[in-house]
């Protein structure tokens, strides 16, 4: 696709560090997690999930980037590219294919990066254009070796 984003409003997403929009959270009502009584309050699970709402918002930024660096090949022609990570100095090989089936799903376009030195994969994007639908499975540490 063109363009795609996730759009998550900040009041349901939050840092790992408590940040909500960029501003220290207030404790938990003056809980601490794991007080010991044997119960998990409303607000622990709340918080908990902002964490988890946060994440899949940054993933998808990671996502939204990476189908524009797609796009941007696709436009050139290119299927194939070898590249040296500024993150971990190491060489990468991303690959594009059009019409793959995974689990018994048709794509369109299947995005493929792996690290060259253990040919392990760091990405690998699947998706359709018309509807605009996909899957993204991001191995972090393949990005950074160091």
């Amino acid at each position: 696709p063109e363009n795609f984003t996730v759009d998550i409003p900040n009041t349901i997403s939050s840092s790992i560090d408590g940040s909500l929009s960029g501003k220290k959270a207030s404790p938990l009502s003056g809980r601490e997690a794991g007080d010991g009584d044997g119960y998990i309050e409303g607000n622990e699970i709340y918080e908990s999930l902002r964490y988890f709402i946060a994440l899949g918002e940054h993933s998808a930024e990671v996502i939204e980037f990476t189908l524009q660096i797609a796009s941007a090949l696709e436009q050139q022609n290119i299927n194939e590219l070898s590249f040296t990570s500024d993150d971990d100095g190491r060489d990468k090989k991303l690959i594009i294919t059009r019409g793959v089936t995974r689990g018994g799903v048709s794509y369109e376009y299947e995005m493929t990066m792996f690290d060259v030195a253990d040919d392990k994969m760091g990405l690998q994007l699947l998706w359709n254009t018309s509807p605009i639908k996909g899957v993204g499975i991001l191995n972090l540490h393949q990005y950074r070796q160091n």
